[in-house]
């Protein structure tokens, strides 16, 4: 863990603290992405705004999570208290596979010409309503014009078996960071799998 102290022109103190996965920072494809990643999080939280009138924190966890040998996931959890009505959260995730050196992307994991973002939504919301329940509006839980939880699903991470959706991505009003997280086998999307069915 990495803790700091940020301090403005009023002497008013941010706490910063950063737990991360010291085993990755000396990969070759991991490496680069997380340093740059904390880089920004003392950045950002470290010179406190002169207008903050009170101390505040930000905190950085994470979470790790294995999809097969050399696919890993990191899911981070920023919450900061800089003095507003209640603290912030948001969610940031990284998935690498170290065996072929990339930085995954949620299109990378289906077929080429798939967009994740049209072809997704149908087949996961079974297990988006089993997550937030038969009587909610799935599509408030699904990217597209009108305001969602979706994120456009930007934040995401493989746990095993299951493609795991992170909704929201950050706090959006009375809901957290991460409220909903439906877990969505991959056997069900087979057809669009990269590791799948693709079509030659």
């Amino acid at each position: 863990m990495c803790t700091r102290t940020g301090t403005n022109a009023h002497h008013i103190d941010v706490k910063l603290s950063a737990k991360y996965p010291n085993d990755l920072l000396d990969n070759p494809t991991a490496g680069p992405r997380l340093k740059d990643f904390l880089r920004e999080f003392f950045t950002r939280f470290g010179h406190p705004d002169d207008d903050i009138t009170r101390n505040g924190r930000a905190d950085l966890t994470y979470q790790s999570f294995e999809h097969a040998p050399g696919t890993r996931s990191i899911v981070f959890t920023n919450v900061w208290d800089l003095g507003g009505a209640h603290p912030n959260e948001e969610i940031t995730t990284f998935t690498f596979d170290l065996q072929n050196n990339k930085l995954l992307t949620l299109a990378d994991l289906f077929c080429d010409g798939i967009n994740p973002l049209t072809a997704l939504p149908p087949l996961a919301r079974p297990y988006v309503e089993t997550t937030v329940g038969q009587d909610a509006d799935t599509a408030q839980y699904e990217p597209g014009p009108q305001y969602n939880y979706a994120d456009d699903y930007q934040a995401w991470y493989l746990d095993g078996p299951d493609l795991v959706l992170v909704m929201p991505a950050a706090r959006s009003g009375p809901a957290h960071a991460g409220q909903w997280q439906p877990h969505i086998p991959l056997s069900q999307l087979h057809s669009i799998l990269r590791d799948g069915g693709c079509s030659a």
